[in-house]
Formats: structure tokens, C-alpha cells, sequence
């Protein structure tokens, strides 16, 4: 952030010297400099708040750069100023990195006029400063003003090495709560020894120890590596952005084999700027994707994965072989200046746990573990295993005797409109014409089919001709006397008198006349007519139909009202016909039944029973077959069904037959066929 206030002025080296507002101007900023000093911000923004403090004291003129030592020896840029004289710009990097490395070692480089170097002393150890502030001027500025200029630049490094102080007082006072705040963790991983909860507990805890807001484990699978737990989550999802990224870039950081911080803040050595392109790609991507402000990454290897040396003392494997990497991100606030030492540690903290876990995940292993477990409790108990036996066989026959539960008979039914009638052959004959296919919507009186009766047809023929021969012999008759004028011969040899003739003939007449009627009907029967409105059921009429002889009382067709109530036919076995029809008998409005149709998956339709056949059939075929089932009728309320129902799905019931122990309802058949055995 660049400082800036109107009651400052900047003084340029090339002017006048005014050593009175140059004084007054450098206490405001020193001063602000030790407030700075007093508050946790990172080494980055202190020193940006120097550097500002530089350019508003003496303008754009001096560049400003700020070395700091790292812990392996080398040195680490964290600020520099923008702008500056063509003059003061430093040309080669490697000579400015050079001679602060000399001045660090209490030398004095040989540089040019115009050229400053002060050291930041370390007030725990004096013998290695912590860094050193490099300033460079035009070559106009003035003695006196080089001066005032080292003297500024000393102050400065005095704030920051009050800053240093203050950073490791309160990096002291938190490790002091970080080892409070570790007895969670230490807890979980003594007391867990699956790998999965183990992960969580160390995702969940190590987080609250580190104060990120997410902290990832990843393990190595194979060739692959597949993120274990989460914090904060009770699952984690495998085929989500979030977590194939993670695991992306938990494989480049194992190849790197070292920790290391990225995103707002990222100093030391492990600092994105350090990292090869390959892991900086994939670690900006990864920041933009999760908008982190501080990402620290730590691999570690199981030590159960160490290898001796010749020595016979245990190495660590090389870094590239990491085991498992800890993921540790801030959201809402940059992290912490040693955020990578800091997951590094807690990561050696639980490899010890998470490579014990590792080794004994496995379908056998983890049984063989679970029971060496049980056994360990067993003898810690001192009880003998016949006596945790007969304990264990005491509560399943108590349990199978006194917990009730429901007793279902189960049998398989055919769904079917109730109002439905199946239409016979009335005689026997040959199908001449089929004018229904299955599905097909009717009327009621359309004709489905037609029947030809060659015997009927004969009979008609017979009938037919044998009355036109009477009434002609009646109207022969008539004549025959009307003509003659004389009364009839009673005492006719050859045969009976007209009259008497005349009136057989009118008998024999009606006779025929009361055949043709009935003769007409049987014909008009042939004609097989829809006796309601509603739909074919019968499959494949014209193939099972046409042309085919019948006898009567054959069944031909199916023809059911969809618009009308459903029920279930239920074909339920002689052995639980029994136990459906006492539960019927004591219930007023039908015992409840569950049922559920074709292509039914979470879902379970209700009925209740309607009615039980009054008889069993009987095959009198073959007495040596299974007795055919009783149909139990169910009926089916419409709020049931579905429009996609149709007449004919095949269904699996249950009928609930009231409440039995858990041992006869899941025994009864065994002791049943006992008790046949036995008795007979």
C-alpha cells in the first residue's frame, strides 16, 4: 500500500537541503514504522510499508530494494522500488546479489558513488543480521544528503529489526497455544487406526492447529494419488473440479519433494517464484480455480517406507517417492509467513499414523485387524469365549421369540381391470373373421369375430326347406277344398281327410317355425359382439383365432372398462391360503396389502384385500402336481395407478396377516414341513 499525506513533503536529492523538515519528516516516518512494526503483518507488507516510507521522505529518486536471509543461506528479495533516476537503476542482478551477500558478511563491497547498503541487525543473534536495505541515487545528491540518507536508512533498519523481534515473540506465543491446541489432534491419531477416519481426523484437527480455512490429504495410490479427506466435509466427492485439481497438484508438488507457499504471500526459498514452470502453472491455475489468498503445500514419505543405509541406519526415501501431501489454504486473510514450515510439520506429525493405516488398508487386512481387535477385548474382559457364546444364542432366541413383527404371505398377481367379461365359443365350428387386435378400443355390441358352424348352417337349411314344403302342401290343401264345393271323407282309405290334414300340416307348420326362430338365434350368436365398451386384453387374436377350429364354451376373448375400478388377482399358495383367511375374518375392512408393479424401484403401492375365492381348484390331470393357487381378489384405489398401467402387469404382493414373533415368521415354513414329516 503506498503512504501518502498532505502534510508530507517530499525533499528530492537534487534540491536544496533542508535539514529541519527533513528531520521532522523522517521522525513521522520512523514512527510510523515502529507502529508498523508492533502489528502481525508479513515481512512483504512491512517492508512495501518502508519502502513507501523511503519515497515519501526522499521522492522516486533512490531505488530501494530489501534483501532478507533464508534459512538455507541464500538470499530472498521481498520489496523493491518502482521508478527511479536511469542513474540509480542497478544493471546486473547477480553483482547487487554479490555485494549483499558481502555486506551481509560484515564486509564492504566496492561500489560506486551513490550507492548505499545497511544492514538489518538481529537482536537475538547479532552475528547474522537478518537481511540488508540496498539504495541506489542519482549521482547529483550531495554529501550531506547521503548522509542523511544513511542515517534514514539506519532507522529504518532498526524498525525492522524491532518488526523480526516482535514476529518471533508472537511466533513463540503460538507455538505455546499450537501445542495446546495439538492435543485433538495427538488424540485421533492414537486412537483411530482405519485410514479413512484417520484422514479426517487429521483434515478436521490439523486445520484448527494450522487457523486455514481448508486443509486437504492426499494419498498415493499406485501411479495415482486420490484425495482422502477434506476438512469440513463428510465426503468426498471423486469426480469433482475441486478434487482433480488437488490431485493434480498433489503429484507435481511429490515430484518437487519439497514444501512450499504460494499466493499472497509466499517468502523463503519454497516461494512460487522458486518453483519450475511446470508446478508454477499448475499452482496459479490451482489458486485461480479455489480463489485462495495463501496456498502451503508440504509432501511426506510413511516412515514405514524408510529403507536402511549401508550403515544399517533408516534413510527416508527420496523426496520424488512422497506418500502423502497436506494441502493447507487461507480464504479469507493471507497466512502466515512460515505457513509451508508450519503444514510441513504437522504433515511428519501424521505420516507416522497415516503409513500404519496405509499398510493395513485392505479387505483382508482389515478383517484380520477387526478380529485380533475383538480378541483382544475378550480376554481383556476375562470372560471365556462358550460363555460369550451361550450369552450370544440366550439373545437371539429371546429375540426371535418376544420381538413381534409383521407376518406377510407373498404371492404373484396380475393387474386387471374389475369390470371385465370373457366372451365364449357357442358352438362348435371354425373362426371365419377376427375384427379385434389386442389393445384395441371397442364398443360395446362391435363385432370381434365370426363363427362358422357347418352343422348349424345345415340344420338351418333342413328347417328352412321343410317349411316352405308344408305351407305349400297347407295353401294346396286350401285350394283343393274351396274348389271341389263337397264335405270332407271321413271314411278316406289312402288318407286322412283335407281338413284333418290340413290342421297336422299347420301343427307341423309351427313346429318348424319355432326351429327356424331358435335356429336364427344360434346363428345370430355366431357373430361374437363386445358386450361392453372397453379394450381387447386377449394377445395375438388374429394368430391365435383365425381360421382355427373351437368347441363350445371354448374361450375366446378378453374385453375389459380400463374406466372402471382395478384390482389385483392374486395367486396365493394352499400353504398361505390359511393364514389370509383368518386374518380376513377378523378384519372389517380387508387386511392391508403392499404391492409393487414392473419398473416400480423406491416406490410401494398399497390395497386391501377384497375377496377370497370360495374354492381351491382342482387339476384333475395329474393329482401328482403342486396344488394350483387361490385367487385373492385385492382391490386397488386409482390414486394408485399411474397412467402408464396397463391390464395385465404382473405384480409381487404382500398380504399382511397380522403380527407374529420374528422366529415364526422366518421359520414357519421349516416348521411346518417338521411337523408334516413328523405326524405323517
Amino acid at each position: 500500500m503506498r503512504l501518502s499525506s498532505p502534510s508530507v513533503r517530499m525533499i528530492p536529492l537534487h534540491s536544496a537541503f533542508d535539514a529541519d523538515a527533513c528531520w521532522r519528516q523522517q521522525e513521522e516516518a520512523i514512527a510510523r514504522l515502529h507502529d508498523a512494526a508492533r502489528t502481525a503483518i508479513s515481512a512483504r507488507a512491512f517492508y512495501a510499508r518502508a519502502i513507501d516510507e523511503f519515497a515519501a521522505c526522499w521522492g522516486p529518486a533512490p531505488q530501494v530494494a530489501v534483501w532478507l536471509a533464508t534459512s538455507g543461506g541464500d538470499l530472498q528479495k521481498v520489496g523493491e522500488s518502482a521508478g527511479g533516476a536511469e542513474s540509480a537503476r542497478p544493471a546486473d542482478e547477480t553483482t547487487r546479489r554479490a555485494q549483499v551477500a558481502l555486506k551481509l558478511a560484515n564486509g564492504q563491497p566496492d561500489s560506486p558513488r551513490g550507492r548505499l547498503w545497511q544492514t538489518i541487525p538481529n537482536a537475538i543473534d547479532p552475528a547474522h543480521p537478518h537481511g540488508v536495505i540496498e539504495i541506489a541515487v542519482s549521482g547529483e545528491a550531495s554529501t550531506e544528503q547521503l548522509d542523511s540518507l544513511q542515517d534514514f536508512a539506519s532507522a529504518v533498519a532498526a524498525a525492522a529489526s524491532d518488526f523480526h523481534a516482535f514476529s518471533a515473540l508472537r511466533s513463540l506465543s503460538t507455538g505455546d497455544d499450537a501445542l495446546r491446541r495439538s492435543g485433538p489432534l495427538v488424540r485421533g491419531l492414537q486412537r483411530e487406526s482405519r485410514l479413512e477416519p484417520l484422514g479426517y481426523v487429521a483434515a478436521n484437527e490439523g486445520r484448527r492447529l494450522l487457523g486455514c480455512e481448508r486443509l486437504t490429504v492426499l494419498l498415493r495410490r499406485g501411479r495415482r494419488w486420490r484425495a482422502l479427506a477434506v476438512s469440513g466435509v463428510d465426503h468426498v466427492e471423486a469426480r469433482t473440479e475441486f478434487t482433480r485439481r488437488a490431485e493434480g497438484l498433489a503429484a507435481r508438488i511429490a515430484d518437487w519433494g519439497e514444501p512450499l507457499s504460494a499466493g499472497e504471500f509466499s517468502a523463503g526459498p519454497t516461494a512460487s517464484d522458486d518453483l519450475p514452470p511446470p508446478l508454477t502453472e499448475v499452482t496459479a491455475a490451482y489458486l485461480d480455480a479455489t480463489h485462495a489468498r495463501t496456498l502451503a503445500a508440504a509432501p511426506v514419505a510413511f516412515p514405514l517406507a524408510r529403507q536402511p543405509d549401508s550403515t544399517g541406519a533408516d534413510q527416508p526415501r527420496t523426496a520424488s517417492r512422497a506418500d502423502a501431501v497436506f494441502l493447507a489454504e487461507w480464504f479469507s486473510a493471507a497466512g502466515p509467513a512460515d505457513a509451508a514450515v508450519q503444514t510441513a510439520e504437522l504433515a511428519e506429525l501424521c505420516a507416522g499414523a497415516l503409513g500404519r493405516a496405509a499398510a493395513l488398508d485392505g479387505p483382508l487386512t482389515r478383517r484380520l485387524v477387526r478380529r485380533a481387535q475383538h480378541q483382544a477385548e475378550t480376554r481383556r474382559a476375562g470372560l471365556p469365549k462358550w460363555a460369550w457364546a451361550i450369552a450370544a444364542i440366550a439373545v437371539a432366541v429371546a429375540a426371535l421369540t418376544f420381538i413381534p413383527t409383521t407376518f406377510e404371505a407373498a404371492a404373484p398377481a396380475t393387474l386387471l381391470p374389475v369390470d371385465r367379461q370373457e366372451l365364449f365359443a357357442p358352438v362348435s365350428g371354425r373362426v371365419a373373421e377376427v375384427r379385434a387386435q389386442h389393445g384395441q378400443t371397442v364398443d360395446a355390441g362391435e363385432v370381434l369375430a365370426v363363427i362358422d358352424a357347418p352343422e348349424l348352417q345345415l340344420q338351418w337349411q333342413q328347417v328352412i326347406g321343410e317349411l316352405e314344403t308344408v305351407s305349400r302342401r297347407i295353401d294346396a290343401l286350401a285350394v283343393a277344398r274351396t274348389e271341389r264345393g263337397v264335405r270332407e271323407q271321413t271314411d278316406a282309405v289312402d288318407g286322412l281327410p283335407p281338413g284333418a290334414e290340413q290342421l297336422q300340416l299347420i301343427e307341423r307348420r309351427t313346429s318348424l317355425q319355432r326351429q327356424r326362430d331358435l335356429l336364427a338365434q344360434r346363428r345370430e350368436e355366431l357373430t361374437i359382439r363386445s358386450p361392453l365398451a372397453g379394450v381387447v386384453l386377449t394377445r395375438d387374436v388374429e394368430s391365435l383365432l383365425a381360421g382355427r377350429p373351437v368347441e363350445r364354451g371354448q374361450a375366446l376373448l378378453t374385453v375389459a372398462d380400463p374406466a372402471g375400478a382395478w384390482e389385483l388377482i392374486a395367486d396365493v399358495d394352499q400353504r398361505d391360503i390359511g393364514h389370509v383367511v383368518a386374518a380376513q375374518q377378523s378384519s372389517t375392512r380387508g387386511r392391508p396389502v403392499r404391492f409393487r408393479l414392473p419398473g416400480d424401484v423406491d416406490r410401494v403401492r398399497t390395497g386391501r384385500v377384497a375377496s377370497i375365492d370360495a374354492a381351491a381348484p382342482l387339476d384333475t390331470t395329474d393329482l401328482n402336481e403342486p396344488s394350483p393357487p387361490v385367487d385373492v381378489h385385492v382391490a386397488v384405489d386409482a390414486d394408485q395407478l399411474d397412467e402408464g398401467d396397463r391390464p395385465g402387469l404382473e405384480a409381487e404382493v404382500r398380504i399382511d396377516c397380522g403380527r407374529r414373533s420374528l422366529a415364526y415368521v422366518w421359520l414357519h415354513d421349516v416348521a411346518a414341513a417338521a411337523y408334516r414329516w413328523w405326524s405323517f
